[in-house]
């Protein structure tokens, strides 16, 4: 064997390596962010990896699939699942490349297709009809995000994308906009739906610079009344890092730690509730005018939260004075700076602040909220399904959770239904009776509907 093959062996072995860490600590990018106060923590671990050994994996898989037309999401065993008393089939789709692709997507429907956006922008659709064959094929749309958000940055946040929306033939993207160093926002781009070419530009930025890239961004993205739409905004750890140590999400002249109506032709927006640390779920009940949400609590304290008429007085949700959660590395790590700007104090109602309908303590790391009445009838009821991400199953995350409320939105039943994946994303498709789900962990698409 000749010296060249020998060194192009060690060549393959050592990127096998690389991917093999670099996946591995995009993993457990979040539980560290969880974990830990700080969040340079993260980024000191994301850097262990040299950035040319970075690129260069990137150059060979990366680049490879921003060039491909077409996605294929291969059929996996069928599972049979139960959520309460009813029982269920969940069938589950897995595309090999589309963690690489960005650890985080989103998904979506409209006029009869599914839409799927990555975490670094890649965007794709296949039509309902193809969801009968065994494997599912989506066609990649082309599209000009990466050069408004940057390359060099799209490679480097890798999940900047914070959701897709799509209504009245108008695509919307949420993301974390990086204006310079040091100064990143909050901001959404719209375009003309174009199932060959999306070109985007920008429709609404909250022009907050905030100090660092983080994940604690919300930008949730909903239907609304009025030709408006919906967008949640995280706090940006603004009680929880040194480096902000602000009280922006009860400081009604910041956008941050807030959810806000925009006006779908002007841009202008409203302030509907604030007290938010970081929703990343979004839900709007046209029929009884309510907001569902989500919400991410420190740690423990995660919340569902509603707000009935919200086009009234601006409802506020506590973070970070009320919480049912405590600051990270309580009661061992002294946090009483923390503890000074916000108390986290058990009770909301006693402060004035709205109560969440039920809160989780551990956390469940609660994502997409969704109403149907429609997948699984119960007369008389609301009925709420929440997916989580996190690591412990036996916690409550990794799965699907369903909510029964009574008439006075009071939780009467509480079901789970474990999946064994971090559920990103989740929608309702009434045509077809299906929840649809994005499964993060494995980069597949989850199926659940009625075992008839």
């Amino acid at each position: 064997m000749n010296k060249k093959i020998i060194l192009t062996i060690i060549a393959i072995f050592l990127v096998i390596v690389c991917i093999f860490i670099y996946n591995s600590i995009d993993k457990y990018y979040e539980r560290f962010e969880r974990l830990a106060q700080d969040n340079n923590f993260t980024q000191q671990l994301k850097k262990l990896i040299p950035n040319n050994i970075k690129s260069f994996i990137k150059e060979i898989i990366s680049e490879k699939i921003v060039n491909y037309d077409e996605f294929q999401f291969k059929n996996n065993e069928l599972q049979l699942k139960t959520l309460g008393e009813v029982k269920l089939q969940f069938k589950t789709f897995t595309s090999p490349f589309l963690k690489l692709a960005g650890l985080r997507s989103y998904i979506s429907y409209y006029n009869q297709n599914l839409f799927l956006t990555t975490g670094t922008g890649i965007l794709m659709y296949t039509s309902f009809d193809t969801l009968k064959e065994k494997n599912i094929v989506f066609k990649k749309i082309d599209n000009n995000f990466e050069d408004i958000a940057g390359k060099d940055y799209v490679e480097w946040a890798k999940s900047l994308v914070k959701n897709l929306f799509i209504k009245n033939n108008k695509v919307y993207l949420s993301y974390v906009k990086k204006i310079k160093e040091n100064c990143f926002t909050n901001a959404v781009l719209v375009a003309n739906l174009n199932l060959e070419n999306i070109v985007f530009k920008e429709f609404f930025d909250t022009k907050e610079c905030q100090p660092f890239y983080d994940g604690q961004t919300g930008g949730n993205l909903s239907d609304y009344k009025n030709d408006k739409i919906l967008m949640s905004i995280g706090d940006h750890h603004s009680y929880e890092d040194p480096r902000q140590a602000n009280n922006n999400p009860q400081n009604l002249n910041s956008l941050i730690g807030k959810i806000i109506s925009i006006d779908e032709n002007t841009g202008k927006y409203e302030i509907l509730s604030m007290g938010h640390r970081n929703s990343q779920g979004l839900y709007y009940d046209a029929k009884d005018n309510i907001i569902f949400s989500t919400d991410h609590g420190p740690q423990g304290g995660d919340e569902i939260n509603i707000n009935t008429s919200p086009d009234g007085e601006i409802k506020n949700y506590g973070w970070g004075f009320s919480s049912y959660g405590e600051h990270y590395g309580y009661p061992e790590r002294d946090n009483s700076k923390l503890y000074k700007i916000a108390p986290l104090k058990k009770s909301h109602s006693e402060y004035g602040f709205v109560e969440p309908i039920k809160y989780f303590t551990p956390s469940i790391a609660p994502t997409q909220i969704i109403k149907t009445e429609k997948f699984i009838k119960i007369p008389g009821k609301t009925i709420l399904y929440i997916g989580t991400l996190g690591w412990h199953v036996e916690e409550g995350d990794l799965s699907v959770h369903q909510l029964i409320l009574n008439e006075a939105l009071n939780v009467e039943e509480h079901n789970i239904m474990p999946v064994n994946e971090r559920v990103r994303d989740m929608i309702y498709i009434e045509e077809l009776n299906k929840i649809f789900l994005f499964l993060e962990s494995s980069g597949s698409i989850g199926i659940l509907e009625l075992n008839n």
